[in-house]
């Protein structure tokens, strides 16, 4: 079966919280587990093969605590298999240990990936001591970081080994590659600059010119534009007094359609109000007529009962005299007893009796 160019096997050797893992990817993959297992660490690894700069990669985390996730041991190893142009290559990083801070090395070698070269049964072996002496024969070759790139692309310029991964006719259509590589791996959007930029980026062989100068080339068109704006905008700030006017001039309109009917009934109203503060005016002076005569009669009462009450005091002082004297005569009369009294009155009558007859 022809294999297309491109990776074909993911490995990761106690990398990325996995002891060991091997994903085979010539064809569609389906990567379906709960969360947190590890299946974003399997996809974004693939970075670590496209893109040549660490800082255009993308990661959860910080670049150290992602250095230290895939290679955490001195022995960690991330491999990709990959059908190049010159047939089956891998390229791999293999982790340098925490004596390092968990940095890594590339390496390239021909020929497909072997686990027996990196695995023993259950164990993984050393570099130094055995996975080297198994793939120094396959044209092992350290990479720099420098030429990553032009590995990928074929240039003619690479000094490293010949992979031919991202074919593209300008090497320098690379950074557009790199950026909607990431993008895409992220399963995100790309904002509208990073688009426009990278649609620039793609046809700019085609493209006679790129970048516009307005004020250059439009001159005054865009100083047309740049007063009609200012208008515009000069509008758009007295649009609520506008409004404001205009609700005012309805409102005074329709007050004076109104004003001639009110104005005669104000009129007539004012008339009615002032008959009825004339008769108002009119009874109230023969009220104070009326009030006068009674007062003066109620003088007059006055001073009949202030006599009859002088009168009346005078008779009272005689009769409290009398009182006095009934009570005084009484009190002289209290101590006498009713037969004695009788019998006294008796012989006053006989002792009399005698003088009225010869009378």
């Amino acid at each position: 079966m022809s294999l297309p160019r491109g990776p074909t096997r993911l490995v990761l050797l106690r990398s990325g919280g996995y002891d060991y893992a091997d994903l085979e990817l010539h064809s569609p993959v389906h990567l379906v587990a709960a969360n947190n297992v590890g299946k974003t660490t399997l996809i974004a690894a693939l970075q670590f093969l496209y893109i040549d700069d660490a800082q255009e990669m993308y990661f959860s985390h910080e670049w150290s605590e992602t250095r230290k996730h895939y290679f955490p041991k001195l022995g960690s190893a991330i491999l990709f298999e990959c059908m190049t142009p010159t047939g089956f290559q891998v390229f791999g990083l293999r982790g340098l240990g925490p004596v390092q801070g968990y940095e890594y090395e590339r390496f390239v070698y021909a020929g497909p990936y072997l686990r027996d070269d990196f695995v023993d049964g259950q164990t993984i072996r050393a570099w130094d001591d055995d996975v080297v002496h198994r793939i120094v024969g396959r044209s092992l070759r350290i990479l720099e970081p420098r030429d990553l790139r032009t590995s990928l692309l074929g240039s003619g310029d690479a000094k490293g080994p010949y992979l031919g991964l991202v074919p593209l006719k300008r090497s320098g259509n690379y950074n557009s590659f790199r950026f909607l590589f990431r993008n895409l791996l992220r399963l995100s959007k790309i904002e509208q600059k990073h688009l426009k930029r990278l649609f620039i980026d793609i046809t700019r062989p085609r493209l006679r010119q790129v970048k516009l100068d307005l004020r250059r080339d439009y001159a005054t068109l865009f100083a047309q534009v740049a007063r009609q704006s200012d208008d515009v905008a000069a509008l758009r700030r007295v649009v609520p007094l506008m409004k404001d006017l205009l609700e005012c001039h309805a409102k005074r309109d329709f007050v004076r359609s109104q004003l001639v009917r009110l104005w005669a009934a104000i009129e007539a109203t004012l008339e009615e109000e002032r008959e009825r503060t004339k008769e108002a005016r009119l009874d109230l002076a023969n009220r104070t007529s009326e009030t006068k005569r009674q007062q003066a009669e109620l003088e007059d009462r006055d001073g009949t009962l202030a006599k009859l009450a002088s009168g009346i005091d005078q008779r009272l002082g005689v009769c409290r005299a009398e009182v006095v004297r009934l009570q005084t005569l009484r009190d002289r009369i209290s101590n006498f007893e009713e037969e004695l009294e009788a019998v006294m009155r008796k012989e006053l009558g006989a002792d009399l009796l005698p003088q009225e007859e010869a009378v």
